[in-house]
């Protein structure tokens, strides 16, 4: 659980239009209510975000785009994937929902291994040779890979990226 969170589990029945209960349940880590998960729909309360480092969490819940207290059950995993992924600085991302009202968001962001020259400025690049995040100046630290422009410059840097 991120430092200072807490939780709020929110639930109504299955007929009922709005969320009808709410229970605080602070910081803990586990709690028992006194209703069936086969009459009741929980709500997203809680957007956990894991492996943020060069990004802030709330920058990864604002591109996941998620609503609170939208149905878990009804929640689009693959399309705040996707959002999230759409960041310059993720790799990849997993989305998972833990009952009764948390999403988690796990995300692996990118590392630069070297940078390219770009129209005023310079772009980061990983090891896969994707080009990412645009700097106006040259990260001291990182090599320069001179490659192609066009068609073949991804490939390229992903080759050169490959053996830095």
């Amino acid at each position: 659980m991120p430092a200072g969170a807490t939780y709020e589990v929110v639930w109504r029945d299955t007929a009922a239009p709005n969320w009808t209960t709410s229970v605080s349940a602070g910081a803990a880590t586990s709690i028992t209510l006194p209703v069936s998960k086969d009459n009741v729909i929980f709500g997203v309360r809680t957007v956990d975000v894991r492996g943020a480092h060069v990004l802030s969490a709330d920058q990864v819940r604002s591109a996941a785009k998620i609503t609170n207290g939208t149905p878990l059950v009804r929640l689009d995993t693959d399309g705040i994937r996707s959002r999230v992924e759409a960041l310059p600085e993720v790799a990849s991302a997993k989305v998972t929902t833990s009952f009764p009202s948390t999403v988690i968001i796990t995300i692996s962001e990118r590392t630069a291994i070297g940078v390219v020259k770009a129209s005023s400025g310079y772009l980061r690049v990983d090891r896969t040779g994707d080009q990412f995040r645009k700097v106006a100046a040259r990260p001291a630290n990182l090599p320069l890979f001179v490659v192609p422009q066009g068609a073949a410059a991804r490939q390229t840097a992903r080759a050169v990226a490959t053996v830095a």
